[in-house]
């Protein structure tokens, strides 16, 4: 593991004991063709998500597709609240 995984795997594991792994979510975020900005679009995505729902944390770290080159970003999150991701595309 190079320094940049180590620290997101130790992160991880931090909030697991703080949280409780019973309150972490895996989530994967990715890119269609001709998408916009991956990062963009997810920090707007952060912004809903927090003024919709509250706190809300979590590490991610984003990977390309090597046969595809889409985009993908990893989470693993926690939340207040449950966080019904069915219709994020309908938000507005």
């Amino acid at each position: 593991m190079d320094k940049r995984q180590k620290r997101l795997f130790w992160k991880c594991m931090s909030a697991v004991k703080l949280h409780g792994i019973e309150q972490a979510r895996l989530m994967e975020l990715t890119s269609a063709p001709n998408s916009p900005d991956l990062q963009k679009s997810f920090e707007i995505l952060l912004k809903r998500i927090k003024r919709t729902f509250g706190k809300f944390e979590y590490a991610a770290f984003q990977e390309e597709g090597k046969k595809t080159a889409m985009k993908h970003l990893h989470l693993i999150f926690f939340s207040e609240t449950d966080v019904p991701f069915r219709g994020v595309r309908d938000w507005e």
